[in-house]
This record gives C-alpha cells, structure tokens and sequence, in this order.
C-alpha cells in the first residue's frame, strides 16, 4: 500500500462486499471500533467522509473570476445520544498542521454550536 507525506500507510476494510479505504491504519481501527458501536446500537447513521462548507464561494474582483467554498472533510459523522458527533483521526504530526488547524477553526466557529467534535489520536508505541 501507498505512503503518504506523514509515512502512513493505507488500509482497506470490506463489509458486506463494500470496499471501504482509508488513509492510515488508525483511521481504519476507528472505523472497526464505530461499526461495532454501530451494530451494539450504542451509535447510528455512521457516515465516512461526511463534507461542511467551512467558507462560501467569493468573488475576486482580481482575477474577475468566482473563487469556490472551502470545505472540511471529517473522517466521520454519527450520533451518539442524540447528538451529532464529528471525527477526525489524526496522528501526533497531522494535529498540529497549520492547514487543518485552521479548517478545524473555521469548522468549530460555524457548526461548534450544532454539532461535538472530537479528534481521535492514538498513542504510538515504540
């Protein structure tokens, strides 16, 4: 399997004949953690890769031309008593990007009122 900037390496997961894959092998234990909450009914609706527009398309008076949204793509969405809950799996490194440091500001700032993040990291043993 490929490699990625932060040397994470894919993982692929079938379930019922679906192929799901996932960019690191964390992302892919949290996936088998959330289905087995999934199936015990402890969470519902799971969704990978769930998208939120974090800053709408603007005009460029520029380059005359319209600039698109920006969105944030999470991990995933569920709920959990009745809440929504958005998650991402991130390593040590990815935490402290600057990119994703803003997207999850922006991210909070328009949608932190409606729906619980949690960022997901798991500890490394050497």
């Amino acid at each position: 399997m490929a490699r990625n900037k932060f040397g994470n390496k894919k993982a692929t997961r079938v379930v019922g004949g679906e192929v799901y894959e996932f960019d690191s092998k964390d992302e892919a234990k949290r996936f088998d953690e959330l289905l087995a909450m999934l199936r015990a009914g402890v969470i519902e609706k799971l969704t990978l890769q769930p998208e939120f527009i974090i800053s709408p398309r603007v005009y460029d008076k520029a380059v005359r031309r319209w600039l698109p949204a920006r969105k944030y793509i999470a991990d995933f969405r569920y709920i959990k008593d009745g809440k929504v809950v958005v998650e991402d799996v991130k390593s040590e490194a990815t935490r402290l990007e600057k990119l994703y440091r803003l997207k999850r500001h922006l991210f909070l700032e328009k949608y932190g009122d409606e729906m619980e993040f949690s960022e997901i990291t798991y500890k490394k043993i050497r």
